[in-house]
């Protein structure tokens, strides 16, 4: 089994295809799936260069200093070390089922409607939104999971949130495993970690709210 991987950039978004081949694929496939990734962006892609010069990948190559953006690609993983300064964007990627240990992403992680993903590393942290909405095989998150920014688990099989997770905005948890546990029992159930906003039980209350910053005393 070999790793493919290819990045190109457009319109201020860096796209970074991560594939695995097998190895008994054909050289007339590879050369398509090759020309596939070069025409994408309509030029020669840096990091395809370099894996098809058999040069090895240095830590500045997985630094990506702005937006990450592989929705609606065939990824099934991605490699270890990965750095994201800005979004990580990997809705609906249908292949892909697990993210790597040591991810690190500064602005917000979407990861909506990519049905195959079943778990996310220990010790995640993300430093905008963590976008879960649709993860149908989702039904658990990491231990020391910190979020700065909104977490929407709306429209995913999650049942249950770990202890000392973080939130720093609104938990969105409509048409999920969650909707029967009230706010105190969510609250509580994450001890002794946090969520700074409000707890929403429906989609539309939760893009409408202007969160003011005030908490209420009696939902803790």
């Amino acid at each position: 089994m070999v790793i493919l991987v290819g990045c190109g950039v457009k319109n201020s978004f860096v796209y970074i295809f991560i594939i695995k081949i097998n190895s008994t694929m054909n050289k007339e496939n590879l050369n398509l799936l090759f020309d596939f990734i070069q025409n994408k962006e309509g030029k020669q892609i840096p990091l395809l260069w370099k894996w098809k010069n058999n040069i090895p990948l240095t830590k500045e190559d997985l630094n990506i200093k702005g937006d990450l953006n592989l929705s609606e690609t065939p990824i099934e993983s991605l490699p270890n070390g990965l750095v994201v300064s800005g979004d990580l964007i990997l809705s609906e990627c249908e292949s892909l089922r697990s993210l790597p240990e040591g991810l690190k992403v500064g602005g917000s992680l979407d990861l909506s409607y990519s049905l195959h993903l079943d778990s996310l590393p220990n010790g995640l942290v993300v430093g905008g939104d963590l976008i879960l909405s649709g993860c149908e095989s989702l039904d658990s998150l990491p231990e020391g999971l910190k979020v700065g920014g909104y977490l929407h688990l709306d429209n995913s099989d999650v049942y249950e949130l770990p202890k000392g997770l973080e939130v720093g905005g609104d938990l969105i948890v409509a048409n999920s495993g969650l909707e029967e546990y009230s706010d105190k029992k969510l609250r509580k159930m994450i001890q002794p970690g946090f969520i700074k906003g409000k707890i929403f039980y429906n989609d539309e209350d939760a893009a409408n709210d202007d969160y003011d910053d005030e908490e209420d005393d009696d939902d803790y």
